[in-house]
């Protein structure tokens, strides 16, 4: 795979598209919600139109309730990767709180890149190329 093939930017695209309709949809929510239901709601469609956007816009595949189903593992991994680097950037390497989900974006970013493309069954686009 070379970096960025065009999954991957399209992975980028999806994923930003997936954050501004899930703050808009938190924004939405929390006019009329408790902040704390109105975060988890739109975190729970974020997870399923991630499903979609990375399964019909990325990566190319159908949509599969198995692949749903699994699908959140993605989610936790992310978080525990995120947090583990928030906690190395701030515990270990002494940095500024304010600068550390940063550093957990860098680091989870290439790591839910692949583990999305494997939970989802996906060739990279130099793969299915030569098929």
């Amino acid at each position: 795979m070379r970096w960025p093939d065009a999954a991957a930017l399209r992975f980028l695209l999806g994923g930003a598209a997936n954050t501004a309709l899930g703050y808009v949809l938190y924004l939405l929510l929390n006019l009329f919600l408790d902040y704390r239901w109105a975060y988890s709601i739109s975190f729970a469609a974020g997870i399923v139109l991630s499903f979609v956007i990375n399964s019909v816009f990325v990566f190319r595949q159908p949509l599969r309730w198995r692949r749903l189903v699994v699908y959140p593992v993605v989610y936790a991994i992310q978080y525990c990767v995120g947090l583990a680097a928030i906690w190395l950037f701030v515990a270990v390497l002494r940095q500024p709180e304010h600068w550390a989900p940063l550093a957990a974006i860098a680091l989870s970013l290439p790591i839910t890149y692949i583990a999305t493309r494997f939970v989802l069954g996906a060739k990279t686009d130099a793969a299915s190329n030569h098929r």
